[in-house]
């Protein structure tokens, strides 16, 4: 009796053993990362890519050119193809594997123009299509992926993957009115002056014509500076351009002519419009943009350029500092300024003495004049000298010329290695590019550029500038400690 039980409980234990050994066994992923593609069905240049990544942003220009039938709607859409690659499935079987996106399986219709491309396109790879609109949106699509291999072995793979779509066609934003809120001859240019009476822009030339550069500040529909990230989108002037920079910088550039040369413009005095000449009679649109809204301001303008019309008199001129100390071998270069307006001035002559005005120390400080007619001091051994510079107009008519100077300024040549023991401060530079400048003021020549990152040793800062510790300058609010 007993060896009869025991036969029969070995059969029971054989027998429960078979469905385990037949049963399937189950794995669930989740919280990975994956290689994301989005691209315009139809437009495979249009697109973007994000790596070892749950979510990405897709910037597109909204075209109904690449509307495609989908199948599903009545009428045709512009659709993109999601890729998302890194599943664990390989060797997808359509009949015995599932994809479902938001807990439905993914299908698309026979008519659809993307019929074919839609599913598992090779191992660890799925795409499924999702509409552009002109307002763009940002969804989140649950994906579940589950496949069954040779092994029994049934895995549930759950991700979610999160797409921006972003349309950067300029139709897509809403119109509003900008203004002009003030205009000006860059400082660079001494012989003209520009303002605005109604629709007209007048440029007064003290003599002919020439290149010049117009600052030109703009205000949104408020009348307010702007305080967002701000473009010049377009001006309808021949053979001149404003481009677009990137949306990390809040400053527009201008692209002049055919040269490749940009200029970076500060935002805190407003948006600059720099251009490179001026003809009479042009018709101009001024056109912004930012992110959300295309600017266009209130009036077109008009040019009107005149020649022969004598520059305002500065009423007097003066030097921004009373005292400098540069090293031997280093330069510098005074900054002059009008008493009346506080413009830039290039003195047209400079002289260095000593103390009493009567013995000439060039053998202490000397300079040369550049060709951009900007005087350029250099120590040339140690001591002290005092600098005055002069700024006179002459013209035919003796009533409309003038003659002023400047009060001294002292300078104390040291030598190098006094030089070196001069305490400077570092600092980083906070902007993308930031031009380096032989004198303090946008009037001063450039000597080039640093960039976001690289630091900076200052030795002194005074009225916005930063004089660094080779002798050149640079905006001091594009620095940080």
């Amino acid at each position: 009796m007993k060896k009869l039980l025991s036969v029969v409980l070995a059969l029971a234990m054989i027998l429960c053993m078979i469905p385990a050994l037949c049963a399937t066994t189950y794995l669930t992923i989740s919280d990975k990362s994956y290689n994301i593609k989005i691209w315009t069905y139809g437009n495979a240049s249009e697109y973007a890519t994000a790596s070892s990544a749950n979510s990405i942003t897709f910037e597109y220009e909204y075209d109904d050119d690449y509307a495609v039938e989908t199948g599903k709607w009545s009428d045709e859409r512009v659709m993109a193809l999601v890729q998302v690659s890194g599943f664990a499935f390989a060797d997808f079987d359509p009949d015995e594997d599932t994809i479902y996106i938001d807990s439905k399986e993914l299908t698309v219709a026979s008519s659809a123009a993307y019929y074919g491309e839609i599913g598992a396109v090779a191992d660890g790879t799925i795409v499924f299509p999702v509409e552009l609109t002109e307002a763009g949106y940002t969804d989140s699509y649950s994906i579940k992926v589950v496949t069954t291999d040779a092994n029994s072995v049934e895995t549930t793979e759950k991700a979610n993957i999160t797409v921006k779509l972003v349309n950067t066609a300029d139709e897509a934003k809403a119109d509003k009115t900008a203004y002009i809120s003030g205009i000006a001859v860059n400082s660079n240019y001494d012989d003209a002056t520009a303002y605005i009476v109604g629709s007209k822009i007048y440029v007064d030339y003290v003599d002919e014509k020439k290149d010049v550069v117009l600052d030109i500040t703009f205000a949104d529909e408020n009348k307010s500076a702007f305080t967002v990230i701000t473009y010049a989108n377009g001006v309808d002037v021949d053979g001149f351009t404003l481009t677009k920079k990137n949306s990390s910088s809040p400053y527009f550039t201008a692209l002049f002519d055919d040269e490749d040369e940009y200029t970076r413009l500060s935002g805190s005095k407003g948006y600059y419009l720099f251009q490179p000449w001026v003809y009479d009679g042009d018709d101009i649109e001024f056109t912004l943009e930012t992110e959300a809204y295309n600017y266009t301001v209130n009036k077109d303008y008009t040019v009107v350029a005149r020649t022969n019309i004598h520059e305002a008199d500065p009423k007097g001129v003066y030097l921004t500092s009373s005292a400098v100390t540069i090293s031997v071998g280093q330069t510098y270069v005074p900054e002059m300024k009008s008493v009346s307006t506080g413009d830039v001035l290039v003195p047209t002559s400079v002289l260095i003495y000593d103390d009493t005005n009567t013995k000439l120390m060039s053998d202490i400080v000397d300079y040369a004049n550049d060709s951009d007619d900007t005087y350029t001091l250099i120590g040339v051994k140690p001591g002290v000298a005092y600098i005055k510079c002069y700024y006179s107009k002459n013209y035919a008519v003796a009533s409309d010329s003038f003659h002023y100077s400047t009060s001294t300024q002292k300078v104390t040549v040291v030598s190098e290695s006094a030089a070196s023991a001069v305490t400077t401060t570092t600092y980083t530079v906070s902007c993308r590019n930031l031009n380096v400048r032989k004198g303090p003021g946008t009037s001063y020549a450039k000597t080039g550029m640093v960039h976001r990152g690289e630091t900076v040793e200052v030795v002194s800062v005074s009225d916005g500038w930063a004089l660094l510790s080779d002798g050149t300058y640079v905006c001091y609010k594009y620095l940080t400690k």
